[in-house]
């Protein structure tokens, strides 16, 4: 998934992308802007929506959340979601409600349809 320019987003603004999981697949997801209709979400599949919100942004600092919702009864196996920050920055620190983020990829286990996963990630220049 590439989320370039979640940086740019304004103080609690967000955006939302689609990830759709076929179980017992990998590799990397890209993910287009679209609009989406519920007829366009598969009901034997896994479907992960990612959000991301900023919560603070300044000069020195810039801290925004990823959440990845579930929204399918499908068991959605372990997800990886990579994250960047702005040119000239550095994420500073990233806390995970579940998983672990390493090397700016989040990384959580499976998520059971209608579960919830966030991580809190700062930014500093």
């Amino acid at each position: 998934m590439h989320n370039r320019g979640l940086h740019r987003l304004n103080r609690a603004a967000s955006v939302v992308v689609l990830v759709v999981a076929t179980a017992g697949t990998s590799g990397a997801a890209r993910a287009t802007p679209t609009d989406l209709n519920a007829a366009d979400i598969p009901t034997s599949e896994a479907v992960v929506l990612i959000s991301a919100t900023t919560l603070n942004r300044s000069s020195s600092a810039q801290t925004f959340t990823l959440t990845a919702v579930n929204v399918s009864s499908t068991t959605a196996g372990e997800t990886s979601v990579p994250a960047s920050s702005p040119k000239g920055w550095t994420i500073v620190s990233a806390t995970p409600d579940t998983g672990f983020f390493s090397d700016g990829t989040w990384q959580h286990p499976a998520l059971a349809g209608g579960a919830t996963a966030t991580v809190t990630i700062e930014a500093r220049p």
